[in-house]
């Protein structure tokens, strides 16, 4: 699948995309999908090409190395999943366990 196929544009990092849970649920899973995909097709070669972009945050350009974008994505999932894990545990939830050596299936 090609970027082009599936444009996307964001007003701000605070822009909602979706309303209906099931709906982003549903888009969420593509979309991992989609990245795992593309990011196991990648060379190492393939790491070190630079993308050029517009910083949401400042308005700036912005020319990072695809591999270090790529970091930047799923180490910022995780400081996303401390956030809910906090926020579900002053509800009183109880969110399951994150530590991996407690979790089922792993060795």
């Amino acid at each position: 699948m090609n970027p082009q196929d599936h444009p996307c544009h964001f007003d701000s990092l605070d822009q909602e995309l979706y309303r209906d849970f099931e709906q982003l649920r549903m888009q969420q899973r593509e979309t991992d999908a989609d990245l795992l995909h593309r990011v196991r097709a990648l060379t190492a070669q393939q790491l070190t090409r630079r993308i050029d972009y517009i910083s949401l945050m400042t308005g700036q350009p912005k020319s990072l190395q695809l591999g270090t974008l790529l970091t930047h994505v799923f180490h910022h999932q995780t400081h996303h999943r401390g956030q809910i894990t906090t926020l579900l545990s002053q509800l009183g939830a109880d969110f399951g366990e994150t530590d991996m050596s407690w979790m089922p299936d792993v060795n």
